[in-house]
C-alpha cells in the first residue's frame, strides 16, 4: 500500500505542511510568515532524504485540541536504518518524539537530528543553557541581530535547553528539549562519544544542528550503543504579538507551589505522585464548577535530578525538565475542562516574565481548532 507522504496541519493562523523522502521535511508558517525549515536526520551518512515512507497517519484528538501525526520510515541504504518520529500538535506549540533504528545488526555511529533552518528576518535570540538541577526556567539574556555578518551564538558538546527567536513584527519562535535531558546529554557517558550542538547565522537567516552521538572511529564496538534504538523528546513553539482577553468566568485558582516535595519550593511536574495530585486537585474543582477559568498559579518549570522520578535502572544520569509534563497538564485539563464549559490556563510566580513562545501558549486559555489532512 502506497503512503501518502503529504500532509497539511494548522489553524486560521499557522500551518504545518510535510512532505516525507525530500529535501524539507516540515515547513511551519505563521500566517504567511515561514518561520521554520525542518529538515531530515542522518544516520550514520545515510541521509533520510532518499527515505521509503512506512507510515504517515494523522489522529485527532480533545475535540480539535490537538492533533497526533505519526510517521515512520526507511533509508534503503546499507542496513536500513529506520526512522519514526510523532508529532503532537497543540494551538501554539507541538512535541515530538523521535526514535533511530541504525538498522539490521548496525551500530549507531553517527547521528543528525533533524536540522532546522529559520529565514529571517530576525530581530534578536537567546539561548537558554540547562541550568543547574533544583534551577528553574532562567530569565532570558536577548542578543540582538544587526547586520549580515554570520556569527556562531552557540557550539557545545551538551545541548541547549532552548532557543528563541523574535522577528522584528514581534513573531516568535522556540525550540527545545523534552524531559528526557539525560538522553540528550548520554554522549558525555558513553565511552568514545561525544556530541555537537549549534545555532548560527545573521538576522536573514539562523540554523541549528543537533547531533546527540558522535562516536570516535577508533572507539571499538561499545556495548551500550550496539544494536539499540535511540529515542529523543523535544519541542516547538510559535507566538505573535496580542494580549490576551480578559475571561468574563468567575475564576478560581490552584497553587503549584502548594504541591511540591518537601524542601522544595516548586513541584518538578515529572514525578508521578506531583502530576496524580494535581490532576485529582483539577478534577474536582472542573467536577465541582462549570463555566469557570481555573488558573493554575506560581508555574514554573524546574530541572531535576531526581532518581525517584524516572525509572532509569542502574544508569547514573538522571537529569530532567518538567516542562514537557505541563504541556501535557494543559492539553489535559483544557480537555476535561471544555466538556463542564470550564478554561485552564497557567501563571508564572513573577507578572510579566513570560517571554517565551511555549509559556505565552500556556498562559493563555481558548483554542483555535486543528484541521489535518
Amino acid at each position: 500500500m502506497k503512503v501518502d507522504d503529504h500532509a497539511a496541519i494548522g489553524t486560521g493562523a499557522w500551518r504545518a505542511e510535510f512532505a516525507l523522502a525530500d529535501d524539507i521535511l516540515m515547513n511551519l508558517y505563521l500566517g504567511e510568515r515561514l518561520m521554520l525549515k525542518l529538515k531530515p536526520a542522518v544516520v550514520n551518512k545515510h541521509s533520510e532524504t532518499q527515505c521509503l515512507p512506512q507510515k504517515a497517519r494523522i489522529h485527532h484528538r480533545g475535540a480539535g485540541i490537538s492533533i497526533n501525526y505519526e510517521v515512520s520510515d526507511l533509508i534503503p541504504f546499507g542496513p536500513e536504518p529506520g526512522i519514526s518520529r510523532d508529532f503532537d500538535f497543540t494551538d501554539g506549540f507541538a512535541r515530538v518524539v523521535q526514535d533511530i533504528d541504525a538498522g539490521k545488526n548496525a551500530v549507531l555511529r553517527e547521528l543528525a537530528l533533524d536540522a532546522m533552518s529559520l529565514p529571517g528576518p530576525w530581530r534578536r535570540i537567546a539561548v537558554v543553557r540547562i541550568p543547574g538541577a533544583g534551577k528553574t526556567f532562567p530569565e532570558l539574556k536577548w542578543i540582538g541581530l544587526e547586520g549580515e555578518k554570520e556569527k556562531v551564538f552557540f557550539a557545545e558538546t551538551y545541548p541547549f535547553l532552548a532557543f528563541i527567536a523574535e522577528s522584528p513584527d514581534g513573531k516568535c519562535f522556540e525550540v527545545g528539549c523534552g524531559d528526557d535531558l539525560w538522553r540528550w546529554g548520554s554522549a558525555a557517558d558513553l565511552p568514545g562519544c561525544t556530541a555537537e550542538f549549534r545555532v548560527s547565522g545573521n538576522k536573514d537567516s539562523l540554523e541549528i544542528s543537533r547531533c546527540p552521538v558522535l562516536f570516535d572511529a577508533e572507539s571499538g564496538e561499545n556495548p551500550e550503543a550496539s544494536r539499540r534504538t535511540w529515542r529523543f523528546k523535544w519541542y516547538f513553539a510559535w507566538s505573535e504579538p496580542g494580549a490576551a482577553e480578559p475571561g468574563d468566568k468567575k475564576q478560581i485558582t490552584v497553587d503549584m507551589s502548594d504541591f511540591a516535595e518537601p524542601g522544595g519550593k516548586y513541584p518538578c511536574m515529572h514525578a508521578k505522585s506531583a502530576r496524580k495530585k494535581i490532576r485529582q486537585a483539577l478534577r474536582g474543582i472542573i467536577g465541582a464548577n462549570e463555566n469557570t477559568d481555573i488558573v493554575l498559579t506560581n508555574a514554573e518549570t524546574v530541572v531535576c535530578n531526581q532518581e525517584g522520578h524516572l525509572e532509569r535502572g542502574t544508569k547514573k544520569n538522571f537529569l530532567h525538565w518538567d516542562a514537557w509534563d505541563l504541556m501535557e497538564l494543559f492539553i489535559w485539563a483544557n480537555c476535561k475542562a471544555m466538556a463542564a464549559g470550564c478554561t485552564f490556563s497557567l501563571a508564572p510566580p513573577v507578572s510579566g516574565k513570560v517571554e517565551t513562545p511555549l509559556f505565552r501558549r500556556l498562559t493563555r486559555s481558548g483554542f483555535q481548532n486543528i484541521c489535518g489532512e
